[in-house]
């Protein structure tokens, strides 16, 4: 029984690896396009905030890529931060740009649905002591 629970953690852990990544080259796809939108910028001080903006975001897709070899093999830390990095991108592109209307819904909401599923995954993968939505280790 435990070594189920270990085989289906590992699944849970690879599947959300490969969502991370997925979403890791969504991100540096977005940081690129942002960092361009600011050639279209008159204002110097506006468009050097975006091109910051768009140094964030790849600087934190590039940290999430990095992180998943290691949340590949189950390792809990990365996956922690790799969910601390992600929901902090996605809650802000979600209530600044797609709530509001200035990125349209589709294909606005596909990037926070990787990161969606990749949460869940990680949630799965990781449920030792977790008694969040439910969601128990019965593999004790």
């Amino acid at each position: 029984m435990k070594g189920e629970a270990q085989t289906s953690a590992s699944v849970y852990s690879k599947a959300a690896a490969i969502f991370l990544g997925f979403w890791a080259v969504l991100h540096v796809g977005a940081a690129v396009s942002t960092w361009m939108t600011a050639a279209a910028v008159d204002d110097l001080l506006a468009a050097g905030r975006i091109r910051q903006n768009a140094w964030h975001l790849f600087g934190m897709a590039i940290f999430v890529g990095v992180l998943t070899p290691s949340i590949w093999r189950n390792a809990v830390s990365s996956a922690v931060n790799a969910t601390v990095i992600t929901t902090f991108t996605d809650i802000g592109f979600i209530v600044l740009l797609l709530l509001p209307g200035v990125v349209p819904i589709i294909p606005g909401i596909f990037g926070p649905s990787v990161w969606a599923i990749a949460l869940i995954l990680i949630i799965l993968a990781h449920n030792k002591g977790l008694k969040i939505f439910g969601i128990q280790d019965t593999s004790k």
